[in-house]
């Protein structure tokens, strides 16, 4: 199968980070925190636990993005925290 070239990011592209989606779910290393992503502000990512609770804001810089295999057991891992009763 035949796949598109992707162009060579530039430096300034590298060192962006790109903001992650509202919904998606990312880790806020700063915290050590993971939590779905509720609104993209210019500075600014908001996030919530998946689980519930309050919502905190992080910088973009600190804001690493989770594969889906990540993203899959985090919500898992949540979900089953809610059954058992815990607040996460």
């Amino acid at each position: 199968m035949n796949r598109p070239m992707q162009h060579a990011r530039t430096p300034e592209e590298r060192e962006k980070p790109t903001a992650p989606e509202v919904g998606s779910v990312a880790r806020d290393a700063a915290r050590d925190e993971v939590g779905e992503v509720m609104e993209v502000q210019e500075g600014r990512i908001f996030l919530r636990p998946l689980g519930g609770g309050r919502e905190w804001d992080a910088l973009p810089e600190d804001i690493e993005q989770l594969t889906a295999w990540e993203e899959h057991r985090a919500r898992d891992t949540a979900a089953r925290a809610r059954g058992r009763g815990m607040p996460r």
